[in-house]
């Protein structure tokens, strides 16, 4: 594999692993709605498990490709000119795990095809909301922050719905609500990710128990913590399933709009 080392100059293009926090912070915050769970892993508590890789010349990035480490299942994202991320993946393609799940834009599918055997892909929609565009809710008396302690509580509550990327570490952020019904959790919002420094969240971890739906305890939940998100950052975004238009229409109503859409896949090794 070629050597990934730093930039020493010159015009050609050269692939590096980076780790200056200030340079990878540089080439994403132009486009935060995008880059937005780049940014929040720039924070100390994700960076730790992450690993960043780069095509770089006199002029600056061109690409990025980060690897996380921080959940069960290794992920990778991907970032910047197509063409760079090709030639970031053909010198890194030795040091990545057999198996990892990935997501990138629509720019790269192309870039993308055929590099792996990969499984079935999921497309979802990217949504955004600025702070100027939120439609806070009436009433939010039943919404409560969720602390260490309802750590267990949620962790069955998202068994029951089949959500499968919550960590424990993640309620520690301070951002995670909920509503209970007769003394059980039954509802939930909380954060993939979020930056003060780069003045951005994401949101994820919503969910709420078969039994309880369609009584508007999802949207008071993500109201709850949109509210509380809006006092650190400025660009607040989600990732929904393209298909899931219920869920779609309940962002919409809380000011969030489409931005781009997103492709998801678990590659596995080639036979």
């Amino acid at each position: 594999m070629a050597e990934i080392g730093s930039y020493l100059g010159g015009d050609t293009p050269r692939v590096e692993m980076i780790r200056d926090v200030a340079t990878l912070r540089a080439f994403l915050v132009a486009e935060p709605e995008k880059t937005a769970y780049f940014l929040g892993d720039l924070d100390p508590r994700y960076f730790h498990a992450t690993r960043w890789y780069a095509e770089r010349d006199h002029s600056g990035l061109s690409a990025l490709l980060m690897l996380y480490l921080g959940h069960s299942f290794p992920g990778v994202l991907t970032y910047g000119a197509p063409d760079a991320l090709r030639r970031i993946f053909g010198h890194v393609s030795e040091i990545l795990p057999e198996r990892f799940d990935i997501h990138h834009f629509e720019e790269h599918l192309e870039t993308l095809h055929g590099l792996f055997r990969d499984g079935r892909q999921r497309v979802f929609v990217r949504m955004a909301l600025d702070a100027n565009d939120f439609i806070a809710q009436p009433d939010l008396s039943e919404v409560h922050r969720l602390v260490h302690s309802d750590t267990a509580e949620l962790a069955r509550l998202y068994a029951r719905t089949g959500l499968t990327f919550f960590d424990p570490y993640q309620i520690e952020t301070g951002f995670y609500f909920g509503i209970r019904r007769n003394g059980r959790l039954v509802s939930a919002a909380g954060v993939h990710v979020v930056s003060e420094e780069s003045r951005v969240a994401a949101i994820g971890n919503v969910a709420t128990h078969p039994d309880y739906r369609r009584r508007g305890l999802s949207k008071r939940c993500t109201g709850r913590l949109v509210a509380a998100l809006l006092r650190r950052v400025r660009t607040i975004v989600l990732n929904v399933e393209r298909h899931n238009e219920d869920a779609i229409q309940l962002y919409r109503s809380l000011g969030f709009r489409e931005h781009c859409l997103l492709f998801s896949r678990r590659v596995e090794p080639r036979p």
